[in-house]
């Protein structure tokens, strides 16, 4: 489907070494340790669903107006709501990392009571995943009913959550996972699943659409990144979706060349095992044209100083 593409106006071809404050190992030269290929919280296990933990006793309209106006929401748990707002979905962990980015002075068990706080009375909602055989030892966060009110009757704009495929969800989570990382190291800002619309034809309202897990930039530099998850299908999944992204950041009009930056792409894999696989579907022509990075969840673990691999080749 590369023939949709030919309208693309510039071609990228940079040999980039660095991506933010870090070096980017050749996967040519780099020999995986034993403990790369362990699985992360958010790879994909087989069977596996998720669950909605609710509240011992509901929360009516009127109470929950009660409740805020004898200021239930103090500001650390107003900004839990933005931040959940923002994620869409997140992990406690994530939670508090977002806190301390924001420099809040607050721990993790002081975060952890103020989501079961919140949980009670229907301002957010916990998820857990469950396979089989396990149940996940982490919690998901999401905006409750009552989350969402009180964001929209404070004027924000609220991206209201939707329901997610098991799998969806840990793209985002591995996506904000990464984001986040980088932001505790490096001045970024990013954007988790925003939509992009690319028009080829804006008189016949043709364009191509594409939703990255997450977008990252610097002063100086900027990234679209995928999560990708070995889903049921997902090889023909990512091979797909690699054509709009080619489409997107060959483009002169793409979101990256807006900002007058070199784009990257960012494939985040499972495990480094996933890496291998997911560079077999990744065109040499793609790799030649575009700078394509590869990660993968566990990357930033303080025991790897490799946090970004490239592939390059000269066609």
């Amino acid at each position: 489907m590369f023939t949709l593409i030919k309208k693309a106006k510039s071609k990228i071809a940079l040999e980039n070494k660095q991506l933010f404050s870090y070096n980017c190992v050749s996967l040519s030269e780099y020999s995986c340790l034993t403990d790369e290929n362990k699985k992360s919280p958010f790879c994909i296990y087989d069977k596996e669903i998720y669950n909605e933990l609710y509240p011992k006793y509901p929360t009516s309209i009127r109470k929950a107006n009660f409740l805020i106006s004898k200021a239930f929401i103090n500001d650390i748990e107003q900004e839990i709501l933005m931040i959940l707002n923002f994620l869409i979905y997140a992990t406690s962990k994530q939670i508090f990392d977002y806190l301390l980015l924001k420099k809040y002075h607050v721990t993790k068990e002081c975060v952890s009571k103020k989501l079961v706080k919140l949980k009670e009375k229907s301002f957010v909602r916990q998820l857990e995943f469950k396979t089989i055989e396990s149940t996940s030892s982490f919690k998901v966060y999401l905006l409750g009913k009552y989350g969402i009110r009180f964001l929209k009757n404070n004027r924000n704009f609220v991206r209201t959550p939707v329901k997610l495929p098991t799998y969806k969800m840990k793209k985002i989570l591995a996506a904000s996972q990464l984001c986040l990382y980088i932001a505790a190291e490096n001045e970024v800002i990013f954007r988790i699943s925003d939509a992009l619309k690319l028009f080829i034809d804006k008189d016949n309202n043709n364009f191509i659409a594409l939703r990255p897990s997450a977008l990252i930039s610097s002063e100086n530099e900027c990234a679209m990144i995928e999560a990708v998850r070995r889903n049921s299908n997902w090889e023909n999944e990512l091979s797909e979706k690699l054509e709009r992204y080619y489409f997107f950041i060959t483009n002169n009009n793409c979101f990256c060349s807006y900002l007058g930056k070199n784009p990257h792409l960012i494939l985040l894999c499972e495990d480094f095992e996933h890496i291998n696989q997911v560079r077999k579907i990744v065109p040499d022509k793609f790799l030649a044209d575009i700078n394509v990075l590869f990660t993968y969840d566990r990357a930033f673990h303080e025991h790897n100083n490799c946090k970004f691999f490239t592939a390059k080749q000269y066609i």
